[in-house]
């Protein structure tokens, strides 16, 4: 059994190091939300979507560094699912990243399973055409820096917990 379904290209998971895995996502700020002098809410800057992660764990190890630095890209098959929207008569269907395989799961508003013909990068092609709103969830590459990471030990108590912080490229 894995301690956890995350996915690290740099670094890694040495045994006892990653019970209690946990992962955010949130968006990276990319321009402001301001009033305008009409007092309307309105966004300044890029539609571009991106996000930042916060993964933490606490075992009896610690997560590997090696290759982890601030700066450094990791590409990292994510712990947390995105879910998408479906609407009713959709057969086909783009998620916004690619998806660690297997993670792909497909439901309809009761959560019975609806089966999935084809998964080419970020296409969808579902067996058959949705007969009411669905979801879609996976579990999400990203291509990240990390932006800072802490390690800490407690000797006596013979637990370590860290925190790897990254944002998407």
């Amino acid at each position: 059994m894995k301690e956890s379904e995350l996915i690290m290209s740099v670094g890694g998971l040495p045994p006892m190091s990653a019970q209690g895995c946990k992962q955010s996502l949130s968006p990276v700020e990319i321009g402001e939300v301001l009033r305008d002098i009409n007092g309307d809410l309105v966004r300044l800057g890029s539609n571009t979507q991106k996000y930042r992660s916060v993964i933490t764990g606490q075992d009896v190890n610690s997560i590997a560094l090696d290759g982890i630095w601030i700066g450094a890209q990791i590409q990292v098959g994510c712990i947390q699912a995105l879910w998408v929207c479906v609407d009713k008569d959709i057969q086909d269907v783009r998620i916004s990243r690619p998806a660690v395989e297997g993670s792909v799961i497909a439901i309809n508003g009761a959560g019975n399973k609806i089966d999935i013909e084809n998964i080419d990068g970020t296409s969808l092609k579902l067996r058959y055409a949705t007969t009411e709103k669905s979801f879609i969830g996976f579990r999400p590459w990203l291509t990240t820096r990390v932006t800072n990471f802490i390690v800490q030990t407690d000797e006596w108590g013979n637990n370590c917990a860290w925190k790897l912080i990254l944002e998407e490229i």
